[in-house]
């Protein structure tokens, strides 16, 4: 009986209704990395043959040519709005975007290009590493996520800064300069965030890895996702809210009801629906949340900006760690979206239409 128990335990299934009708899901090119439309406009990252990616504008079909003259290092596009296309870029010795080199990070920086008058500013420099950069809609405000210190340096001696201590930043935009720049990261300088842009005209949204409360022991290096002012005053808010499985719980020697906090990130509004991916098997242990088909390693949802109306729209059966990296309105109807094989979009990068 004990066995037939811990079967059932091990096949657990979510208890949460799919949409009655899956998406259409469709590769478009492989190597191009969705970020952004503007009408006709489309903004993509391609792979070069350095293994770099480059910042393109051009078709939805992932055709078109370089934004800016290319170069010897990373250049890529981060966000765009209106006449302003932000890039995160690095350049020589720290071109790579890595952790392997002690004290360096990423070695990401911003730099803002003005499509009406051509001209690039630099608006950062010296940082140890910068990600997950977003523009205000109105083009007036800048976030990103930067690395206070890596996991090699003294002050970060805990477990869980595995990935370094990082901060959300939020600046405002002025002749192409930062201004007013303002952050906010954990009182417990507790692990890695995400920045993930502007849920209406003055709040942000940004996950956090660590360090913030959570419904399961095994939830410790879950991302959630986090709502604040854009001033980065006072505390935030959670966003996401836990899936509903049934697990088995040895405490009760039965199976129950439980909540579950898979690793939630990355969110894009787009008529009036925050799109988020839900990573189901998201542990360095190994350890799985007991989700069975028709939930796959990583979902895409969706949900209103207040969280209701929460609803599956399409599934990719990729290897651990996948996840979404990329999301644009297209043209035709439905979405853009660029999928990466990897946390940190090191590998390969999709780009998949969507039609919810």
């Amino acid at each position: 009986m004990r066995a037939l128990l811990t079967l059932v335990c091990l096949v657990g299934a979510v208890v949460l209704a799919a949409p009655a009708q899956a998406a259409e899901t469709s590769l478009v090119k492989r190597n191009c990395s969705p970020v952004a439309a503007a009408g006709s406009e489309f903004f993509f990252n391609e792979r070069q043959a350095n293994g770099l990616f480059d910042a393109r504008v051009g078709g939805f079909d992932c055709q078109g040519r370089p934004l800016l003259p290319p170069h010897d290092g990373h250049r890529g596009v981060a966000d765009a709005r209106g006449r302003y296309v932000l890039f995160e870029t690095a350049f020589g010795p720290d071109r790579q975007r890595t952790y392997a080199e002690p004290g360096r990070g990423f070695g990401m920086q911003l730099q803002l290009l003005d499509r009406q008058t051509g001209g690039v500013s630099q608006l950062t420099t010296g940082r140890k590493g910068i990600i997950w950069s977003k523009l205000h809609p109105s083009g007036t405000k800048v976030m990103w996520a930067e690395l206070l210190y890596t996991p090699w340096e003294p002050r970060a001696t805990w477990w869980h800064n595995l990935l370094g201590v990082w901060e959300i930043h939020v600046a405002d935009l002025r002749d192409g300069q930062l201004a007013n720049e303002r952050s906010w990261r954990h009182p417990n300088d507790s692990g890695f965030m995400e920045s993930y842009g502007w849920l209406d005209d003055n709040t942000v949204m940004f996950a956090t890895d660590s360090g913030m409360p959570s419904n399961h022991w095994g939830d410790w290096l879950s991302a959630q996702l986090w709502t604040m002012p854009d001033s980065l005053e006072g505390s935030p808010t959670r966003w996401s809210r836990p899936f509903t499985v049934k697990a088995w719980d040895w405490a009760a020697w039965r199976v129950t009801e439980q909540p579950r906090n898979p690793y939630h990130e990355f969110m894009h509004l787009v008529d009036g629906w925050v799109y988020f991916s839900v990573v189901w098997e998201y542990d360095l242990t190994g350890k799985d949340y007991n989700v069975t088909p028709p939930y796959n390693g990583l979902d895409l949802w969706r949900a209103r900006p207040d969280g209701t109306g929460r609803e599956r729209v399409t599934s990719f059966n990729l290897e651990r760690f996948a996840h979404v990296g990329g999301l644009a309105p297209h043209p035709a109807g439905g979405l853009i979206a660029g999928v990466c094989s990897n946390i940190n979009c090191e590998g390969a990068i999709d780009a998949y239409r969507i039609v919810p």
